[in-house]
């Protein structure tokens, strides 16, 4: 027969409810998101000595693609802190912003930062202005703007082109990672909305345990983002994250087994 295991049984494995593991997960988003405003301040005053290097159009695209995760991360946080699945939405732009960077750092040269910067930028740009019947000036100085990093290079693949094309590793993420933030961003999570035994709920019913389940995958975007920073030496600093990756594993480790 099963022993009983209540409080004083030593042998007891607590689990841990989601709300509980989430707290843990914001503790060390807060931690990270702490160190930003330093890192930035040191980077920015690297950049303006009198013998930094030249920015290139490939740096410009990769600090801006880094500081819209980050910046994406903190309405993440406060979205996961408030336990709503909508913190998904963010994980979407952050997932995709953290696809960008790694295509772009994969290229030594600058274009695939200039052919993000026609198709993801500026063709975008002219299409809404398009639709909207805006002014003949302001479309036209978005299609010189693009035309003028295009240069002939053909258009940018998919998004879940280019992950797949760059690595398996980053194919996965799309796959697994950026598809399953797309179901809460358009309507993949409405049956989670819907009355359930004739009873209606304000809020996603899955609020708590996805919540949870975003700020965990924000934060090994981040980390996996500033090991790519330290790697490519864009900002030119190292930001050590060993100690912030040893704490993520253990509390994925400890939170095996999560209850609702």
């Amino acid at each position: 027969m099963r022993r009983s295991l209540d409080r004083r049984d030593p042998q007891r494995k607590v689990e841990m409810t989601f709300p509980e593991r989430r707290e843990q997960y914001l503790e060390l988003a807060d931690r990270i998101s702490a160190l930003t405003p330093s890192l930035v301040a040191a980077a920015t005053q690297r950049h303006q000595l009198e013998n930094a290097p030249e920015q290139t159009t490939r740096d410009d695209v990769l600090i801006g693609l880094a500081l819209k995760v980050e910046g994406t991360f903190r309405a993440l946080i406060d979205d996961c802190r408030a336990g709503r699945s909508e913190a998904l939405h963010h994980l979407k732009t952050m997932v995709e912003g953290f696809i960008y960077f790694y295509v772009v750092s994969a290229d030594p040269t600058p274009r695939t930062a200039e052919r993000i910067l026609a198709d993801a930028v500026a063709a975008q740009k002219v299409k809404r202005l398009k639709d909207i019947a805006a002014a003949d000036s302001e479309i036209l100085g978005w299609q010189t703007f693009g035309d003028e990093f295009r240069q002939e290079a053909k258009r940018l693949a998919t998004l879940e082109r280019l992950a797949k094309d760059h690595s398996v590793e980053l194919g996965g993420w799309y796959a697994s990672v950026y598809r399953l933030a797309c179901e809460s961003a358009h309507l993949g999570d409405l049956l989670l909305w819907m009355p359930e035994d004739r009873v209606i709920h304000l809020g996603s019913r899955a609020a708590e345990e996805r919540a949870t389940t975003t700020i965990r995958y924000a934060l090994q975007v981040v980390l996996s983002l500033i090991d790519s920073i330290n790697k490519t030496n864009v900002l030119g600093l190292h930001a050590p994250t060993e100690d912030l990756w040893q704490t993520l594993r253990a509390i994925e480790r400890e939170g095996a087994g999560t209850t609702p």
